[in-house]
């Protein structure tokens, strides 16, 4: 089974209890309407506002097909266009009560520095301790990993280990904008965004399917040397 939504937002609010800035909500409303929650965090100093954080935000319109899955997302502070922050969520697709599916999003504002230590303890709380993670995903190139997952549960391993060669890049002064699954053909970057920006995208066959020729032809962009 997948994590439940209360599983998902522990083990983000786990990792970053004593280093969020600010903590942040993106649903929808008692009236359907969709809303931002902004709130104080643990660590003080620093704060956005709901424009400076929208980058962060889900985009798009076409969910139902990653109904139940989730996605941990790292922006760094290149992103955001905000100096040594970075924002670390997730970000999951639920069924609407009368019509197809919509995003939940909940994240942290945290330390560039924080980030690290932050996506170590997520990725140790997806894999059960003892299972097999695994030491390579099954292809990536540009980085975009495929991986063979074929349900939200077969997917956690693979999240993990984006997450952890993510944190060794963020050590090494190389910052990601960080999607452990890419969940709807909104968030396939243009292709030379693809080329020429910091990336590290996850993608499952179930959701990658289903989006047009040219979302997977951008995402199937193989490096040449």
């Amino acid at each position: 089974m997948s994590l439940l939504a209360g599983d998902r937002i522990s083990i983000l609010a786990h990792a970053t209890c004593e280093s969020a800035y600010q903590h942040l909500r993106f649903d929808r409303d008692e009236s359907d309407s969709y809303r931002i929650q902004l709130e104080t965090g643990a660590a003080s100093g620093r704060a956005l506002t709901r424009a400076q954080v929208m980058p962060a935000l889900p985009v798009g319109s076409r969910w139902t097909d990653a109904v139940g899955w989730e996605s941990y997302v790292v922006f760094p502070s290149n992103e955001l266009e905000s100096p040594d922050v970075a924002i670390v969520g997730i970000e999951y697709v639920v069924p609407h009560a009368t019509r197809n599916a919509y995003p939940v999003f909940a994240g942290a504002l945290v330390a560039m520095d924080a980030v690290p230590g932050i996506l170590r303890s997520i990725a140790k709380r997806l894999v059960p301790e003892g299972a097999e993670s695994p030491s390579s995903p099954v292809e990536a190139t540009y980085g975009v990993v495929t991986s063979k997952s074929r349900s939200p549960a077969e997917h956690l391993p693979c999240a993990a280990w984006l997450l952890q060669a993510a944190a060794t890049s963020f050590e090494a002064d190389d910052p990601l904008l960080v999607r452990t699954l890419v969940l709807t053909e909104d968030e396939v970057p243009k292709a030379r965004h693809l080329l020429s920006r910091s990336l590290l995208l996850g993608t499952a066959p179930p959701i990658r399917s289903r989006f047009s020729a040219s979302a997977r032809a951008v995402l199937s962009l193989k490096a040449t040397t």
